[in-house]
C-alpha cells in the first residue's frame, strides 16, 4: 500500500464526484477543481489551480480527458482549464491518471516529466463497467419497446464482455437470447449458457424475426443492407465506442428505431461508475513501487 497522497480531481461529469469522494475515504488528500455546477459539500473544492501549485502528487482527469488536447474535457464548469495549467499543480515526477488518453497527452506529460496511465483500458474497470452498462441498455429496451422485455427476442451482435453481460441479463429476464458472432469459441459459450447463436454471415436470414438487437462491435456490423431487412417495429441500440456498428443515416431512411447509447454507466449508474474508476486508480496507485515517488 502506498502512503496518503494529495490528489486533484480535475473536470468530468458527476462520476467525478463520487470518485472524489471514494478517494478521500481512502485516506487520501483530494482537491476539486472543475465540475462548480455540482453542489457537494462533502468535496474540497479549491477556486483556482494557484491554490495546489506544485504541491499534487496524483491528477486525475475525466474518463474522456480532452477533446482537444489542449484543455481538459470540464462540460459542468463554467470556465476553461489548460492541461498546460494543470501541469504547474504537480510535484515533479508525479503520475496523472485519465480516461482515453491520446499519445500527444501522454508525450506531454512525459516532456513535463510526469507519468501517466489511461485507466480507461484497464481490465478491471472495463469488466466492472459490464454491468451498469447491460442495465442500462436494459433500461432503455424497457422504456423504448412496444413489448415487455421478457419473452422477447433478443439479438445482440458480438460476445465480448459487454455483449456477455447483456445476454446475461436479458436471459434472466426471459428474453429468448441470440448471439451473433464469428468465432467457434463463441458458439460454444453460448452454447453452454443455453443462448442460440447464429454466425455474423448468416444473420440476415433472420433479422426479422427480432424484437430488440443490441450491437457491441466497433465497426458497421449494421450496414444498409442488413437494416433493410429488420422489422420496421424493432429497436436496434448500438452500445459500441465510435465508430458504432450501425449506419445510423440509412437507418433513419428506412424508419428505424436506433439508439447509439454511449457512456451509459456515467449516465445510469454515475456513483457506481465513479467508484469503479476510482478503485481502477487505487490500484494504479498501489502498483507503483516506493522508488516511482521520490
Amino acid at each position: 500500500m502506498i502512503d496518503n497522497k494529495n490528489i486533484l480531481v480535475l473536470g468530468g461529469d458527476s462520476r467525478q464526484t463520487f470518485l472524489a469522494k471514494r478517494l478521500k475515504d481512502k485516506g487520501h488528500n483530494v482537491y476539486c477543481y472543475g465540475f462548480n455546477l455540482f453542489d457537494n459539500t462533502e468535496l474540497n473544492k479549491i477556486s483556482c489551480l494557484k491554490e495546489v501549485k506544485n504541491r499534487i502528487d496524483v491528477l486525475v482527469l475525466p474518463i474522456i480527458s480532452s477533446n482537444d488536447d489542449k484543455t481538459v474535457n470540464a462540460p459542468f464548469f463554467d470556465g476553461e482549464i489548460t492541461l498546460n495549467e494543470a501541469i504547474t499543480t504537480l510535484k515533479q515526477h508525479s503520475i496523472v491518471v485519465g480516461g482515453n488518453l491520446s499519445k500527444s497527452l501522454k508525450t506531454l506529460f512525459f516532456e513535463h516529466g510526469h507519468f501517466s496511465v489511461d485507466y480507461y483500458i484497464r481490465d478491471e474497470l472495463k469488466i466492472k463497467n459490464c454491468i451498469p452498462t447491460a442495465e442500462g441498455a436494459l433500461s432503455i429496451a424497457i422504456e423504448e419497446m412496444p413489448i415487455t422485455v421478457s419473452g422477447s427476442k433478443v439479438l445482440i451482435i458480438g460476445f465480448g464482455r459487454v455483449a456477455k453481460a447483456c445476454a446475461k441479463l436479458f436471459k434472466a429476464l426471459d428474453s429468448n437470447v441470440t448471439v451473433c458472432a464469428r468465432s467457434i469459441n463463441a458458439f460454444a459459450w453460448s452454447e453452454l449458457y443455453g443462448y442460440k447463436s447464429v454466425e455474423i454471415d448468416k444473420v440476415d436470414s433472420s433479422l426479422s424475426d427480432y424484437d430488440l438487437i443490441i450491437n457491441t462491435v466497433p465497426a458497421k456490423i449494421l450496414d444498409k443492407e442488413k437494416l433493410s431487412k429488420i422489422d420496421k417495429n424493432a429497436l436496434v441500440i448500438d452500445l459500441a465506442s465510435k465508430p458504432g456498428g450501425v449506419d445510423f443515416d440509412n437507418a433513419r431512411q428506412l424508419g428505424l428505431k436506433t439508439i447509439w447509447a454511449l457512456s451509459l454507466p456515467g449516465k445510469v449508474a454515475p456513483v457506481t461508475s465513479g467508484q469503479i474508476i476510482a478503485d481502477t486508480i487505487l490500484n494504479i496507485l498501489d502498483e507503483r513501487s516506493d522508488d516511482s515517488w521520490q
